[in-house]
């Protein structure tokens, strides 16, 4: 074997990859890089939203605006939503809440009001990229998961829904009462708050696989950085699957803040850190990810850059795709692109990989 045939291995060996699947010959496809979760200005970013999708432009083919939920005091260009020199007549909804003085908006309204629309005019700014929206919901019961919703009527009132209903950092109550878009017999057909616990969650991931089965639009729920806060179990991973089997389809087992000492997160957490900027549950041979896929689970693994601030501006992370990327099977001939993305990575037919090491 020669010397780079043996790096290579080497780096296959230290890349956590997620079970592939043969591609279907029919099909012409390619594996595009892409990444699940990244914050701007939104919420808890460092860099304004426009520079984040330029960013991705850069590195990546499909990315998901996976931000928290919840509430936030400024735009995605960091402006106050309650400034009246950026805007005039204070356009906040909801029940009152501040932070650092100023009002804040609850990501529902956000979601639906102003990142959309930033996402439709990122897609016609790369007209050859994939732009996914998301939000990354603080799961009752849990710590953090990266969500995404392509809705099919062009819209954002699904995920607005969402994030309204089951993120538990979301207090607001002014939307109680309306109308759902998804009418269940465990959920009714009015919104209500339903993030307080475990189970909450799991209605959550019912609602998005109600919702998908309406053909209402499609949906990922990705836990992300899994072993961080001790909150999720190998009966939470089986529960959520079960509940949603369409939707929950796997984790952030590789997760973002790859340049911190940690390599993404510390020492406190589950399994006492990452091993190669890999987590615990799938880094351990017949842990946890081993067991699920012995079970015959289609559950895969993924890696996200959790991007908030760059290292280069005093950060820990890299930017999108600069050093860790997914690799999903995506048929390229699909007259519709992200819902491609939503199929390519429901196969399971993809890898993650940290600094372009493997490269064919």
């Amino acid at each position: 074997m020669s010397k780079k045939n043996y790096l290579k291995v080497l780096a296959l060996a230290a890349t956590v990859a997620v079970p592939v699947m043969i591609a279907n010959g029919a099909s012409a496809g390619e594996y595009l890089a892409g990444d699940f979760h990244q914050h701007s200005l939104y919420t808890d970013g460092g860099h304004p939203f426009m520079e984040m999708m330029a960013k991705n432009n850069n590195y990546l083919q499909w990315w998901a605006n996976s931000e928290h939920g919840g509430e936030r005091n400024r735009d995605g260009n960091g402006n106050y939503w309650d400034d009246p020199a950026v805007y005039p007549v204070n356009p906040i909804m909801g029940d009152v809440e501040t932070s650092g003085g100023h009002q804040e908006m609850w990501r529902w309204q956000s979601l639906r009001d102003y990142v959309y629309p930033d996402i439709e005019a990122a897609r016609e700014m790369y007209p050859d990229k994939t732009i996914i929206n998301g939000v990354e919901q603080n799961v009752p019961g849990h710590e953090h998961c990266s969500t995404a919703i392509h809705q099919y009527d062009g819209s954002a009132s699904a995920i607005s829904e969402f994030e309204y209903r089951f993120d538990r950092s979301d207090d607001d109550t002014s939307r109680d009462g309306e109308s759902s878009l998804v009418d269940t017999l465990e959920l009714g057909n009015v919104l209500s708050k339903t993030n307080n616990n475990k189970d909450d969650a799991l209605l959550g991931i019912k609602w998005m696989q109600a919702m998908k089965d309406a053909g209402i639009g499609d949906a990922w729920v990705i836990p992300a950085h899994v072993e961080r806060a001790w909150s999720y179990l190998i009966e939470d991973f089986r529960a959520w699957q079960d509940a949603g089997p369409d939707v929950a389809f796997g984790f952030e087992g590789a997760p973002g803040h790859q340049t911190s000492g940690d390599r993404g997160f510390g020492r406190s957490s589950l399994g006492g850190g990452t091993y190669g900027g890999t987590g615990f549950f799938v880094s351990q041979v017949g842990g946890m990810w081993d067991a699920l896929s012995a079970e015959g689970r289609k559950f895969f693994n993924f890696a996200s850059s959790d991007d908030h601030w760059h290292w280069s501006m005093g950060g820990s992370d890299f930017w999108p795709g600069e050093y860790q990327k997914t690799y999903t099977y995506i048929d390229t001939d699909a007259a519709e692109q992200i819902q491609a993305g939503f199929d390519g990575n429901r196969s399971g037919n993809s890898r993650s990989g940290q600094g372009d090491l493997i490269d064919e």
